[in-house]
This record gives structure tokens, sequence and C-alpha cells, in this order.
């Protein structure tokens, strides 16, 4: 849900004011001209209808609808996907004083991501309220915090004048890669394997694993008290348990095209998929790297997903460090796979190394 309010200043209602069509700048000039030639010719039946012309288009321009309103509201659903319908709903509440003329007034919606809508809006009095709904299908993924403009224009009920006004609406909200079928996983005796191929993980086994720093949703019983008075931070002790390696998505710069933006969608449904399997999943991109447990945050990750730059040694360290052994490694990006990414997932113990494009039989 979103709000916009129409003017702002104590001169934005010079904005608003209707301005003349051709039509009426046509008629304005023939007034003035027949209000001259009858000057001239000292004809008072044509300085009437000089007036009478010029009266007919101000009573037009005065009858022109308002097009500020008292309250904006554009609903739309929190979180979209691309390729797929969503209802968004327009409502607005008038403020105007007065009925404004008897034309409808339209609305040009233009919100990101989303095609752009028409809405047909009738006159309404001070405190109406009306609301009209239609289907957009999301054309782009994306994340933001903008929620782009309203275009207003209402004419006259002569059509000789026009008023129109610009609403900018703020609105949140993201929308997710298209569906896709997900990406088959390599085995670990396939050509993209490096380093050890334990398909082991941790969890809550009896065999000691390992230890590894603290993370957010941890129980408080597996924190390695000792351990962690000594390196003066929380760690905690892992114990190993059979199931799949955790994967790891490393996304350099991204294809600017329909192929790169199907070639995304197919790794989140990978993701998603994993979760659903518990499969423990890290992103990484530019300098960040995190561990998620949901879809919903995985596909809210892709939706935001705009990396500018390979990520760096340290935040590539720290994702293979979340994943544990064993881990597997997929690189999205437009480059071919960095031999410097293979290099430092083989280091430290990946089960297996790919890049997307190659596990979905794409043509670089």
């Amino acid at each position: 849900m979103a709000d916009g309010r129409g003017g702002g200043g104590t001169l934005s209602w010079i904005r608003h004011l209707p301005r003349p069509t051709r039509a009426a700048s046509l008629l304005l000039t023939i007034a003035g001209f027949l209000e001259l030639l009858g000057q001239l010719i000292g004809s008072e039946g044509v300085s009437i209808a000089a007036a009478a012309a010029l009266g007919a288009v101000l009573s037009d321009a005065f009858l022109a609808p308002g097009v500020t309103f008292a309250e904006v509201d554009r609903r739309t659903p929190l979180r979209m996907t691309v390729g797929v319908a969503a209802k968004v709903e327009l409502s607005v509440t008038g403020s105007a004083k007065r009925v404004s003329g008897r034309r409808p007034i339209v609305m040009e919606d233009r919100p990101p991501g989303l095609d752009i809508g028409r809405f047909v809006i009738p006159s309404i009095r001070v405190g109406e309220r009306v609301v009209a709904e239609r289907t957009a299908i999301p054309q782009h993924r994306g994340r933001w915090e903008d929620g782009g403009r309203i275009d207003i224009e209402a004419y006259s009920p002569l059509g000789g004048w026009v008023r129109r006004n610009r609403m900018r609406i703020a609105e949140s909200g993201w929308v997710h890669p298209a569906p896709a079928p997900p990406l088959r996983l390599p085995e670990v005796s396939a050509g993209d394997v490096y380093g050890r191929t334990s398909m082991s993980r941790s969890g809550s086994g009896h065999d000691f694993y390992g230890i590894r720093e603290w993370r957010p949703g941890d129980a408080s019983t597996a924190v390695h008290w000792r351990a962690s008075a000594r390196r003066n931070q929380l760690v905690v002790m892992e114990r190993e348990r059979p199931g799949h390696p955790t994967l790891v998505v490393v996304a350099g710069r991204l294809a600017d095209d329909q192929t790169g933006e199907d070639l995304l969608a197919r790794v989140a449904a990978t993701v998603v998929q994993a979760l659903r399997d518990s499969r423990g999943v890290v992103l990484v991109a530019d300098g960040s790297a995190e561990s998620v447990t949901k879809p919903i945050a995985a596909l809210d990750w892709f939706a935001g997903l705009e990396p500018t730059s390979e990520p760096d040694g340290p935040t590539l360290r720290k994702a293979l460090q979340l994943a544990g052994g064993g881990a597997t490694v997929i690189w999205i990006g437009f480059d071919e796979l960095p031999a410097r990414i293979a290099t430092a997932a083989r280091s430290a113990g990946a089960g297996s190394v790919a890049a997307a494009h190659a596990l979905a039989g794409t043509p670089r």
C-alpha cells in the first residue's frame, strides 16, 4: 500500500490551473479577432459574438475537473513474481469543494516493475471515495523503495481545457524472479568437482565435526563456552550428521538480457528447492555473505540482486566458512567461472564447483 498527495507548497495551485487545448486557443484567437473587428466596423453584433465566444471558453475552463485530491492510495501485493498476475487497487478521495464538471479524470499509473495502467475516475466531491482495480503482470525483477508515479489528466466538459498533475508514490516491495525449473546440481563424480568429496554436513549427530562462529538462530545449548572464552567470541560446536552439502551461490556481474534473467530464475528455484530439502544455503554478492533458512528470504535476495563486481577474498572466505566442508558452490555471472573462485572453494574443501550456465546447458 502506498499513498500520495496532490500539490505541496503555497503556490502549488498554479501548476494545476487549466491550460487551453488547441481548440480553446483557436476560440480565444477568434474571439479576440471578432472583438477587434467589431470595434473597427462599429458592429455591436460582432462584439456580442466575440463576448459569447469568450464566455463559452472561460466557462468551459471553470468547469474543468480538479486534479488534486485529499488522498490517493495504491494497493499492490508486497511481494510479486515476474509473469504472475497481481491485483492493483487504486483509491481516490476527493478534496475539491465543488463538483468540477462532468468529465472523468484519467490516471495513468506507472509503478516500477509493472506494466502501465490507466484508471478512469469520475469527478468526485469533497470526501467522496472511489476505488478502481486492474490486473497487472510484473515485467521486471527488482527491489524498490520508490513506488513510481501517477500522472493525472482531466479535460473540461467541452474539451477546451486540461488540468494535469503528477504524484509520486512512496511504496516499497519486491518482484521475485519468474518461476523456473531448478538446476540439476553436480554430483561429486562429475568433472566440476574440486577438493574433498565428503557428503556429510554439520548438525545434531554424535560425532564431533568442528567449531564455527555463532550465528543467529543457533541454540544456546550448542555454544561451546570454553572455546568461546578462549577466542573471546561465541563459537558453536557442530556434530556431524549425514545429509546434503550446503549450497553456496556466488554472484558476479549479471548478464543484462533475458537469458541472464532466465538463468537467475533457475538458480533461485534451485535455492528454494534446496531449502525445502533442509539443505543449508549461503548467498554471496559484492561484499556480503549471508546464510538463509527460509525460501521467502532467498527470493527477496534474488529480487534485489544487482552485483557490480565479484565478491572479494574476505567475503568469499566468510561464505565458505559458513557453509562448512563439502559445500556445493554455484557461480552465476556474465563472466566465466573465475579461477580464484574455484581455487578458494577447493582450498576450503568444497565438494563441487560449477557455473550455473553449464548446469543449465546455456551456451555462452
